[in-house]
C-alpha cells in the first residue's frame, strides 16, 4: 500500500485484518469472521475497475494517485454506532458490516459504488454534479449484465421510475440516461440489444465527456422539477 491507501485503511477500517491488493482494488475485510472467498470477490471487484476503465477510457487510481480502498466497516467505527450505509468519496468504498457474508455482496452494491471513482475524474463532473448518481445508476445496467447480476431488468426498472417517479436523484436520472442512449443509438429500443454493445457505450460516453464538461447535461437531457428544485442556483445541472 502506498501512504494514501494504508491512511484511508488505518482511518476508515478499524476491524478488518485482512487487505488483498491488485491493480486498482484494495480489498479489506475480517478474517475472522469472513465465510467466502476474498480472493474471488476481490477479483470481481478489479472485473468492475476493469470494465469502466475500458467503457470510460477514465482512470482513477492515477487520477486519485491510490487505488480505491472497499472495506468491511463496523458500526463501532460510525458515529451513531450503526450499520453504516453503501457510499464512496475519494478514495475508498465503505461496505455495511451487516452484509459481511450477503449473497452477491459487496459486488452488487459496487456495481454502483466503483463507478463514482469514474464520473469524478471524469469531464462532466464539475458542471454536472446533480446528475452524479444517476450517472453512476445508469452504469450500473451494463456493469450488473456483466458480473452476472441482470442489468437489462435494471435499466427496465430504471426507465419506469423515469417516466412514474421524477423526483428521484438516484433511478430518474438513470432512466433518462438510459431512454437518451436508446433514442441515439437503437432505434428498436430493445435493451437487450445495447446493454452489452461496449462500441456504442463508448460512444454515448465520449459524446458526454466532449460536450458537457463545461455545459449543462440539462440541455440534452430534461431534469425532474426535483432535481431542479435541489440545485437550484448551484450552477451543478
Amino acid at each position: 500500500m502506498n501512504e494514501l491507501e494504508n491512511k484511508t485503511y488505518n482511518s476508515r477500517y478499524s476491524h478488518c485484518d485482512k487487505f488483498i491488493e491488485l491493480d486498482d482494488i484494495i480489498f479489506l475485510y475480517p478474517s475472522y469472521q469472513f465465510e467466502r472467498n476474498p480472493n474471488s470477490i476481490a477479483a470481481n471487484l478489479q472485473c468492475i475497475m476493469n470494465y469502466v476503465k475500458n467503457i470510460t477510457s477514465l482512470d482513477p487510481t492515477s487520477f486519485f494517485k491510490q487505488r480505491t480502498v472497499v472495506g468491511h466497516r463496523h458500526p463501532s467505527d460510525e458515529i451513531n454506532g450503526k450499520n453504516c450505509q453503501p457510499g464512496w468519496m475519494p478514495n475508498w468504498v465503505n461496505i455495511p458490516w451487516n452484509t459481511l457474508n450477503k449473497d452477491n455482496e459487496p459486488i452488487d452494491m459496487c456495481t454502483h459504488e466503483l463507478i463514482h471513482p469514474f464520473f469524478a475524474c471524469s469531464p462532466i463532473k464539475d458542471r454536472n454534479e446533480g446528475w452524479g448518481e444517476g450517472f453512476c445508476d445508469f452504469l450500473r445496467g451494463p456493469t450488473k449484465e456483466v458480473m452476472g447480476l441482470d442489468g437489462i431488468s435494471w435499466w427496465r426498472e430504471m426507465i419506469k421510475c423515469a417516466k412514474n417517479k421524477p423526483d428521484s436523484t438516484y433511478h430518474h436520472p438513470a432512466g433518462k440516461f438510459v431512454l437518451k442512449l436508446l433514442e441515439e443509438y437503437d432505434n428498436s429500443s430493445d435493451i437487450a440489444n445495447i446493454i452489452n454493445d461496449k462500441a456504442i457505450l463508448k460512444t454515448f460516453l465520449r459524446h458526454l465527456f466532449n460536450n458537457f464538461k463545461n455545459k449543462s447535461l440539462s440541455d440534452y437531457i430534461e431534469p425532474s422539477e426535483g432535481m431542479k428544485n435541489k440545485w437550484q442556483g448551484k450552477n451543478k445541472i
